[in-house]
């Protein structure tokens, strides 16, 4: 497993070097990924209005 992240990006970076939206569901690694994106983008969206 490869992942790369950049702390402290204007925006939301990270990288991964495998499929986390196969079967996210089941693997809770890939789930925490798509948690942390949805919640970056709802930061992202109240900060922009």
């Amino acid at each position: 497993m490869e992942a790369v992240s950049m702390p402290g990006a204007p925006g939301f970076v990270l990288g991964v070097q495998w499929h986390p939206e196969w079967e996210f569901m089941d693997n809770p690694v890939s789930l925490s990924l798509f948690k942390a994106f949805r919640e970056a983008c709802q930061r992202h969206a109240r900060s922009s209005r």
